[in-house]
């Protein structure tokens, strides 16, 4: 069973630790695309720049817009000069994880994979055919498998929030119940925390019955 609060399964759910993972894949990418190529190599210099516009910027028209013309790139470059079957096995598995990045939870993952092999096993020569084609397996089972696990995580992560607001809370009148106060007081009990005051005043109501 996984364990939600150990340090790891944090630091991989970090932004950063995601978008860090998305560059490196963008860069591999990028430099297979343009050592791979002759003639339109260096047009390439232009993938990254789009991949890392659609991934910081916070207009998601704009997103979707750089990742598809960033996208339609590769397909354009592979009709004019099509790359050769080991370049296509060492890159092209961490493209439709890059979109599993920035559309996480949807089917543009999927998508992207089925086109790129669409794509490739009707340009690929007779000779390399069975290799194209298994290497275009792999490429569908690990996309779905990895927008499955993402599309859950999300839904766990969501459940966990709920529960834990709901544990922090009275179900009939939705107020802050006792552990909500004490989860206040160990937040804000270090008055060293933005250089604030901070006084508790406790008091305890004791009644008996005669």
């Amino acid at each position: 069973m996984i364990d939600v609060q150990s340090p790891a399964y944090k630091f991989i759910s970090t932004v950063k630790f995601v978008r860090a993972v998305y560059i490196v894949a963008v860069a591999i990418i990028t430099a297979t695309l343009i050592l791979a190529h002759e003639l339109v190599g260096w047009s390439y210099i232009l993938f990254p720049i789009g991949m890392l516009i659609a991934l910081l910027t916070k207009d998601p028209k704009r997103r979707v817009l750089f990742a598809l013309l960033s996208f339609a790139h590769i397909l354009i470059g592979g009709l004019i000069e099509p790359l050769n079957i080991n370049a296509i096995e060492h890159a092209f598995l961490l493209l439709p994880l890059c979109y599993l990045v920035l559309f996480p939870s949807s089917i543009w993952p999927i998508v992207i994979a089925l086109l790129l092999v669409a794509h490739y096993v009707l340009n690929a020569p007779q000779g390399e055919m069975m290799e194209m084609i298994d290497d275009s397996v792999k490429l569908m089972l690990i996309t779905f498998f990895a927008t499955v696990m993402t599309y859950y995580k999300q839904k766990l992560d969501a459940q966990i929030i709920t529960y834990r607001n709901d544990s922090l809370s009275d179900f009939l009148t939705q107020l802050p119940n006792r552990r909500a106060f004490y989860q206040y007081v160990d937040t804000n009990i270090d008055t060293e925390i933005s250089n604030k005051d901070f006084v508790l005043l406790k008091s305890i109501l004791i009644t008996s019955k005669m």
